[in-house]
């Protein structure tokens, strides 16, 4: 008896630290349970605006929209359009949709309308240029450069012609004042003169009426 009692308390003292841990474990999973509502919350907000927002357009009506925006910026921008003048609006739209292969429903252009008066940007002013007319100018500009660039060649050419004819000059110039320096050093020379006079007697009779001129003076 006082064997069983001795073992009793052992074996409870035993089971009991076994069980009082138990709690302990059990306790921080409610923790991770509460988290879980917050995740929820933004879940079903986000699910909201996707649910207001989801307007399934058709291939025909995004066609349409993409017309009506076509025909309004080629207005606005008051261009050349290919269509007679007394189709407009929504008659245009629907004749571009047959073309399309769309059967051009009154509701379906409606609804193309609707779809590109939302998604319509400002209409720009004068001073904006589009692209067509941007990449004209740049090729009419690059023609132009070609051109200039041509010209500049010519004149070049010609200025380099010009110069080689300077030289040409120059140095013919400089050699006729070096001959004419000579010349000149030749004629101030005291023996020039003397060959002067000594030439004058190839020519007997004017020689003789020189001095005959000099004895009367």
């Amino acid at each position: 008896f006082y064997g069983w009692m001795l073992a009793a308390p052992s074996s409870a003292r035993d089971a009991a630290p076994t069980a009082e841990p138990a709690a302990p474990t059990a306790e921080p999973v409610a923790p991770t349970a509460e988290p879980a509502a917050p995740t929820a919350g933004p879940a079903v907000a986000t699910a909201e605006p996707a649910v207001a927002r989801a307007e399934p357009a058709g291939a025909g009506e995004l066609l349409a929209a993409a017309w009506h925006r076509w025909r309004d910026r080629l207005v606005g921008a008051h261009r050349r359009h290919p269509w007679p003048p007394w189709m407009a609006g929504d008659d245009l739209v629907a004749t571009l949709l047959r073309m399309s292969g769309d059967a051009a429903e009154p509701s379906t252009v409606e609804r193309g309308r609707e779809i590109a008066d939302l998604v319509a940007e400002p209409v720009p002013d004068e001073s904006t240029v589009d692209l067509r007319s941007a990449l004209e100018e740049a090729a009419a500009a690059r023609h132009e450069l070609f051109e200039l660039r041509g010209h500049v060649f010519g004149l070049e050419r010609t200025l380099g012609y010009r110069d080689k004819q300077l030289k040409v000059r120059e140095k013919r110039i400089r050699e006729m004042r070096a001959s004419v320096q000579r010349y000149e050093a030749i004629r101030n020379h005291r023996l020039f003169k003397y060959v002067r006079y000594a030439a004058k007697i190839r020519h007997p009779k004017q020689f003789a009426r020189a001095v005959m001129r000099r004895l009367r003076g």
